[in-house]
């Protein structure tokens, strides 16, 4: 026996692989097959938002203000987020 095969179609008896979905013979579930786990691009960005936000908690930078003053008044923004990234 192949290290591959785990277990028998549960509707016909044929021997399934691993990494088969279904029965190769009659279309039946493998329910043991677990579908690969892919990050998509759409969770990477995600992701790097997350953790741009977080080091700016570390950095004690208030995320709401400094928003505030980018659409009010972007200069004085830039100028909150440079004295306080430099502390």
């Amino acid at each position: 026996m192949s290290d591959n095969i785990v277990n028998e179609c549960p509707n016909c008896g044929a021997q399934m692989d691993k990494g088969d979905k279904c029965c190769k013979y009659c279309g039946t579930a493998n329910p043991n097959y677990k579908a690969p786990y892919y990050k998509s691009e759409g969770n990477k960005i995600a992701d790097a938002i997350n953790n741009g936000a977080e080091e700016l908690k570390k950095k004690n930078v208030n995320i709401v203000v400094a928003i505030l003053l980018f659409v009010f008044c972007w200069p004085i923004g830039v100028i909150y987020l440079i004295v306080k990234l430099a502390n």
